[in-house]
């Protein structure tokens, strides 16, 4: 609440936090990035044994580290609070990716548990179908809570 005392902005405090996120999600994946190759080139990989990534898996790590970092923000922003956000987070797509092991449920879980539709980006390029799933689960688990977070924080009183 300090922070919307000093700037009464919310939107600029709430793209603040968006840009801060993604920037530290994008930081952190070029350190990886840069550590891996440095210990494949002290470890001596050369010829067939040595990993490669094209420049579509680089940009899908991209997406499988960003997208999670927004999904923290919008259950931040939906509660309000710090510590019931982290709980959420992993407690309800958990509980949607057990519901989602039944068959009953299993259609839907191709689309929407997010744990299915981002499991295999840093593997394999994805297709059409799978980058609808991917926005799918998104939409539910990620940009769904940003909506609703930044309706309520802007709705919110500063106490």
């Amino acid at each position: 609440m300090i922070t919307f005392t000093l700037v009464p902005h919310r939107s600029r405090v709430l793209v603040a936090k968006l840009l801060a996120g993604t920037a530290l999600a994008l930081v952190a994946l070029q350190i990886c990035l840069v550590l891996a190759l440095l210990a494949t080139a002290l470890a001596g990989g050369s010829g067939d044994d040595t990993w490669s990534l094209s420049a579509a898996l680089i940009g899908q790590a991209a997406i499988s580290i960003t997208v999670p970092m927004l999904t923290g923000i919008g259950f931040g922003a939906v509660l309000l609070a710090s510590a019931p956000a982290i709980v959420l987070y992993f407690v309800l797509p958990t509980a949607f990716g057990i519901l989602g092991s039944f068959h009953a449920f299993e259609g839907v879980a191709r689309w929407l548990d997010q744990s299915r539709t981002m499991g295999k980006l840093v593997e394999e390029t994805f297709d059409g179908t799978q980058w609808a799933r991917l926005g799918a689960s998104v939409a539910l688990w990620t940009l769904l809570p940003l909506v609703v977070g930044v309706w309520r924080v802007r709705r919110s009183d500063v106490r």
